[in-house]
């Protein structure tokens, strides 16, 4: 007889509607490791990104009140993932939840990061996303999206990440659910010998719409970037990926590598 034995994360961080969820959370303090929950807009780190021209971005400026900053100091390997839990119940009527999240990898420091979201209910809800990390040289970062959204669901998730010399950043975006979600991802290779790898699968629900647009912009010289998105589209469900790399006059030696893939289990 198989056993399989399921242990609770460490470090997890829940949201409902976009309010946080103190008695289902758990952190545990590690040495070098922050994580500090914002519940008021007047906490939200006066750093956060506006030169991202996107309009979701913007509004989540201005209404964001709930998130999560972490910070993991020079020379610091963060034990334990850290995962975000993002919950749509719509089941009483429509919602909405702005969320933003702050995410600082020192100097020789690594984290993993796993982000969830869930929707249940039949009523539509509304998420707007946004995650804004900063890679310090040498830093690693890996970045897990889960989506699950319902079928009513809409939500705009924008990752943005700034990466300087030395760098990785791994990002896997999974997503099987939700009426409209747009992912935007917007890549900053602002120093030499970076690496960016990203990674996606949609399986859009029956009427349901999964939207990817990447930008990955090299700037110095010696960096590499890999881009692979695979889609399987059934009955009446759309999936889109538009990719950007951009290679500035002072990157030479860049490697860029992009590949999108997808199958159509059906069609008219």
């Amino acid at each position: 007889m198989l056993h399989i034995s399921w242990q609770a994360p460490k470090k997890i961080i829940v949201f409902t509607n976009g309010q946080y969820q103190d008695i289902l959370s758990e952190v545990r303090e590690q040495k070098g490791v922050s994580v500090k929950v914002i519940t008021s807009q007047k906490e939200f780190s006066t750093a956060a990104s506006h030169d991202l021209q996107d309009s979701f971005n913007k509004l989540n400026l201005a209404l964001a009140a709930t998130g999560v900053e972490i910070k993991v100091e020079k020379n610091t390997v963060a034990e334990e993932p850290i995962h975000i839990v993002h919950v749509s119940n719509s089941e009483r009527g429509r919602v909405i939840a702005t969320l933003r999240h702050a995410i600082e990898v020192g100097e020789n420091s690594q984290a993993t990061i796993v982000e969830h979201f869930v929707g249940r209910g039949e009523h539509a809800s509304f998420t707007n996303s946004v995650v804004e990390s900063k890679l310090g040289e040498h830093g690693i970062l890996n970045h897990y999206k889960l989506g699950t959204d319902g079928e009513a669901d809409l939500r705009i998730d924008n990752t943005i990440c700034h990466q300087q010399g030395n760098s990785v950043f791994n990002t896997v975006n999974l997503n099987f659910g939700g009426r409209v979600v747009r992912n935007n991802l917007n890549i900053l290779l602002d120093g030499e010998y970076c690496e960016a790898n990203l990674d996606g699968l949609y399986l859009p629900v029956d009427g349901g719409l999964v939207d990817n647009h990447t930008v990955v912009d090299h700037r110095l010289p010696n960096s590499v970037s890999n881009e692979l998105y695979k889609g399987i589209m059934d009955e009446n469900a759309t999936g889109v990926f538009n990719g950007k790399v951009f290679v500035r006059p002072d990157a030479q030696k860049t490697n860029a590598f992009q590949s999108n893939k997808n199958i159509l289990l059906s069609f008219y």
